[in-house]
C-alpha cells in the first residue's frame, strides 16, 4: 500500500506528507487508501488488523473455541491475501468518506462539535418557556441511562470474540456488563433517589476501584505491547465497545495510556508506547522511532502573557508540532520557559478584572443587592463560570466567549502537549467537560456557592414549615442572588417571591446558575477544546479525574525514602553524602506553598505530573555546584536547568545553611530565564 502511495500522481504528494504524522486510521478518513485487500473473496475493511481479518474471514477458524489454540494453528499456515487498486473515478468517494472515531459526538444542531464556531452558539430564545413562563425542563433520572439495554450490534461488540462465542455464554456475558454498568451508575448517582433538599454524602456507595476488572485489564495490557497495534491505530472493536460503554472495568492508568494513543497523531503515541515501554525492541520499527517529532518555538512577552497567549494558541491550533516558548530578551528556552508559560497564562485567565469566574461573594441576608467581592480567590470551589443574563449586552457576551473559546484552546493544547496548567477545576466544571450537566440537581449547588445554597436550602425550610410570612418578609423579587438586574424570567424583577412560587423560584435560580446561565461560555470551552483535540475523547475519564489530567498529581508532603527514590544524585553527589541528606531533609519539611515555589523553580511547573516526583521525565538530577579555587560554596546560591530538570546545588556545610540558602534561591530565581 505504501508503494502504491508513493507511486502515485503528485497531486497526492502534500497530503502523503500531511499524512506522515497521523495514525492509519485518520489517513484512511482522509481518503489516502488506493487499494482493496480480499481474503478468500472477501474485503477486508480498513480499519481492522491483519490478524483481525483472518479471524473474522477464515471459516475453519469458527469450529475452534480454544483461542491458545487457534493462535498455534494460525502461525502454522498459510493465507493468501489478494488486493485490487481502487477506480480513480471512485476515489472521490473515498476521499468524502470519515471513518468513526472512537469517540464522535455531534451537537444539537447536527454539526460536528469540531466544525462549530462561536458565532453558532445560539442564545436563549425570547419565546422559550423557560424565560417567558420560568418553566425548568424537568430532568431524567441519571441512573436510567446506565440501565438502558444495548442494541444487537453493541452485544456482540460486547464480547471478546463474539464469532466463536457459544449464544448462551454471550447473552449471559452481555447480561453481566450490563447489570454492572446499572451498579456503577446506582453507586455514582444514589443521592439522585431521595429529595433534592436532603442531606447526603457525595462519596460513591462503591469505590470506583471496586468495579475493575483485573482479567479484562490484563487482555488490554497485552494488546497494547504490540506497537503495530498502537501505532497503526487498529483496536480491536470489542476494546473501543468496551472504553465507550464500560470504560468504568479499567484503572485510571489503563485509560489514560489509551486515551494518549489514540487521541492524536501517530508520534505522539509512539512518545508515549516508548515511555511505558522503554525495554520494548523496536528494531522493527526503526524508520519510526527515527522520526522526531516537530517543533515551533514561538516567543512571547511576559508583559502582555494573555494576548500573546491568545495570539499563539489560535494560531497553532491546527498543528500537530509540540509547541515550545521562549521570552522576549530572555536566552532561556526549551522545557522549563514552556512549563512557566503554561503556569503563567492559568493564572492570568483567572484574575479577576475579567470577570470570567465566580468568586467568595458575600450577599446581603435578603438575598438581594449588589454583591461584595470579599475575596477574589476561586479555590475554595474552584472555578467555574460566571452565569449571563439573557439581556446582557452583546458586547459582554463575545468578551466572555471570546475568552472561554481561548480557554477551551488552553485545555486541548496543555492535553495535547503533556503541558500541566496551574488551574483549580471545579468538580461541576469537569462534570460539564463531559457533557454531564443534565444530571445537575440542586445539592450539587452546595459544591459551587455553599452559602447561596444554605440560603435556598432555609426558604425551602421556611415553607416546608407553613412559615410563608417569613418568605413574605425577606421581599424577594425573580432575579438571580448576587448578580443584580439579573433575571431569572421576563419581568422577573417585579415578580415577587412567595410561598406559592418559591419552588419556582429555587428550581430557576439553580438552573440559571448551572446550567442556562453558563451554557453559552461552555459552549465557548468545548469549540476552542475541539479546534486542537476531539472534546469526546474525554469521556473516557469520570469527571473526578480530569485535575489529575490537566494538572498533574495531588500535591502531598514528600518523605525522605520518597525523594531518595526520585531523585538521581550525580557528578559529586550520592544518597550519602551529607549534603544530599541536608537536601532532602530541607525539601521532606516543605509547606504546600513552599514546595509549588520548588518545583516551579527546578522544573518550571508547580505541579508533578501524574505518579509524582519519580514519575518527571527527565528525572529531577541533583548535581554538586563547582566553584572555582579558593571560592567559598557558601557564597552562591542553588542553579538549575529547568530543560532538564537539573539542579546545581553547593555542598553547604550545615543543614541550616541549605534550608536558607534554597529558599532564598527558590524566591530570587522566580520570573526570568538567564544562564547560570
Amino acid at each position: 500500500v505504501s508503494e502504491a502511495r508513493n507511486s502515485d500522481s503528485d497531486e497526492n504528494d502534500s497530503d502523503s506528507e500531511d499524512d506522515a504524522d497521523q495514525p492509519s486510521f485518520i489517513a484512511f478518513a482522509r481518503g489516502q487508501r488506493l487499494l482493496d485487500l480480499y481474503i478468500n473473496g472477501q474485503k477486508l475493511a480498513p480499519n481492522i488488523t491483519i490478524y483481525q481479518a483472518i479471524r473474522e474471514c477464515e471459516e475453519s477458524g469458527s469450529e475452534l473455541s480454544d483461542d491458545e489454540e487457534y493462535q498455534n494453528m494460525i502461525w502454522g499456515r498459510t493465507f493468501t491475501i489478494t488486493y485490487k487498486l481502487i477506480p480513480k473515478e471512485f476515489l472521490h468517494k473515498i476521499k468524502k468518506q470519515r471513518l468513526q472515531f472512537l469517540f464522535q459526538n455531534i451537537n444539537q444542531d447536527g454539526k460536528k462539535e469540531k466544525e462549530a464556531r462561536i458565532h453558532e452558539i445560539k442564545h436563549l430564545s425570547s419565546d422559550s418557556p423557560l424565560w417567558t413562563e420560568g418553566l425548568v425542563k424537568s430532568q431524567e433520572n441519571p441512573i436510567r441511562s446506565f440501565f438502558i439495554s444495548l442494541n444487537e450490534k453493541q452485544k456482540e461488540e460486547l464480547t471478546l470474540h463474539s464469532a466463536r462465542m457459544c449464544p448462551k455464554i454471550r447473552t449471559i456475558l452481555v447480561f453481566l456488563v450490563g447489570l454492572l454498568r446499572g451498579l456503577f451508575g446506582l453507586s455514582r448517582f444514589w443521592q439522585t433517589l431521595y429529595s433534592p433538599f436532603n442531606s447526603c454524602s457525595k462519596k460513591m456507595l462503591t469505590a470506583p476501584e471496586e468495579f475493575e476488572n483485573h482479567s479484562i485489564t490484563s487482555k488490554v495490557w497485552r494488546q497494547l505491547q504490540d506497537p503495530l497495534n498502537v501505532l497503526s491505530g487498529t483496536l480491536p472493536s470489542w476494546l473501543s465497545d468496551l472504553i465507550e460503554n464500560s470504560s468504568f472495568l479499567l484503572p485510571f492508568d489503563l485509560r489514560r495510556y489509551l486515551f494518549y494513543i489514540t487521541a492524536f497523531d501517530r508520534q505522539r503515541a509512539l512518545a508515549k508506547f516508548v515511555e511505558r515501554n522503554p525495554d520494548h525492541d523496536m528494531s522493527s520499527s526503526r524508520r519510526l522511532n527515527s522520526e522526531r517529532s516537530s517543533r515551533e518555538k514561538k516567543v512571547v512577552d511576559r508583559s502582555r502573557i494573555l494576548q500573546d497567549a491568545e495570539q499563539l494558541l489560535n494560531r497553532t491550533k491546527n498543528s500537530n508540532a509540540y509547541i515550545e516558548v521562549q521570552y522576549a530578551d530572555e536566552v532561556g528556552t526549551g522545557l522549563g520557559p514552556t512549563l512557566e508559560f503554561y503556569t503563567l497564562v492559568s493564572n492570568e485567565i483567572q484574575r479577576t478584572e475579567l470577570g470570567l469566574w465566580r468568586g467568595h461573594r458575600q450577599i446581603e441576608d435578603n438575598l438581594k443587592g449588589k454583591p461584595q467581592v470579599v475575596d477574589s480567590s476561586t479555590r475554595g470551589e474552584g472555578l467555574f463560570p460566571n452565569p449571563i443574563a439573557k439581556t446582557c449586552k452583546k458586547s459582554t457576551v463575545a468578551h466572555s466567549t471570546n475568552k472561554f473559546k481561548f480557554f477551551g484552546q488552553l485545555l486541548g493544547r496543555a492535553l495535547k502537549d503533556s503541558r500541566l496548567l496551574d488551574l483549580p477545576l471545579s468538580p461541576l466544571l469537569c462534570r460539564y467537560l463531559l457533557s454531564e450537566e443534565e444530571t445537575f440537581k440542586f445539592r450539587d449547588l452546595y459544591e459551587l456557592d455553599a452559602q447561596l445554597a444554605r440560603s435556598l436550602q432555609q426558604l425551602h425550610t421556611f415553607s416546608s414549615n407553613g412559615e410563608a410570612d417569613s418568605i413574605d418578609e425577606l421581599y424577594l423579587d425573580f432575579v438571580l442572588p448576587g448578580y443584580n438586574k439579573f433575571e431569572l424570567m421576563k419581568s422577573g424583577q417585579n415578580k415577587a417571591v412567595n410561598g406559592d412560587n418559591l419552588s419556582q423560584y429555587i428550581d430557576l435560580v439553580t438552573h440559571w446558575t448551572m446550567i442556562e446561565g453558563v451554557r453559552r461560555q461552555f459552549q465557548a470551552i468545548k469549540i476552542g477544546f475541539s479546534e486542537v483535540c476531539d472534546i469526546n475523547n474525554l469521556k473516557i475519564f469520570h469527571p473526578w479525574e480530569l485535575p489529575r489530567i490537566f494538572c498533574g498529581s495531588e500535591r502531598a508532603r514528600w518523605t525522605v525514602v520518597e525523594l531518595e527514590n526520585s531523585i538521581r544524585f550525580d557528578h559529586g553527589y550520592s544518597t550519602n553524602c551529607r549534603a544530599v541528606q541536608f537536601f532532602n531533609t530541607v525539601l521532606s519539611e516543605l509547606t504546600s506553598d513552599e514546595q509549588s515555589d520548588f518545583l516551579r523553580f527546578s522544573t518550571g511547573s508547580p505541579h508533578l505530573p501524574v505518579g509524582g516526583l519519580k514519575s518527571l521525565n527527565p528525572p529531577l538530577t541533583v548535581v554538586k555546584k563547582t566553584v572555582d579555587e579558593g571560592e567559598n560554596p557558601e557564597d552562591y546560591l542553588p542553579s538549575v536547568m529547568t530543560c532538564q530538570n537539573y539542579l546545581k546545588l553547593p555542598d553547604y556545610p550545615t543543614l541550616q545553611l541549605m534550608r536558607e540558602k534554597l529558599l532564598l534561591a527558590i524566591s530570587e530565581g522566580q520570573g526570568a530565564f538567564l544562564l547560570s
